[in-house]
């Protein structure tokens, strides 16, 4: 349904539910700052989202063919 759910690590419990600028979702990453970066299949793009945001905060698309795959470096 091109949701992504955002759990608390402490409790587990539901924090946020984001659906703007998902689209085939193929993978996430979570940066140490809560920073959320989700790895979008078509339209082949990178979405970055704040620490409590649910609507993209940026959106990187140059040079990505389908991305799979997300690394973040400390």
């Amino acid at each position: 349904d091109n949701t992504v759910s955002v759990y608390s690590e402490a409790t587990f419990a539901l924090e946020r539910k984001i659906s703007k600028g998902i689209a085939c979702p193929t993978t996430m990453a979570l940066s140490k700052d809560g920073t959320l970066y989700v790895a979008n299949s078509c339209p082949s793009n990178v979405v970055v989202y704040a620490p409590s945001g649910t609507k993209p905060k940026r959106t990187i698309s140059k040079g990505l063919d389908g991305p799979v795959a997300i690394a973040i470096a400390p």
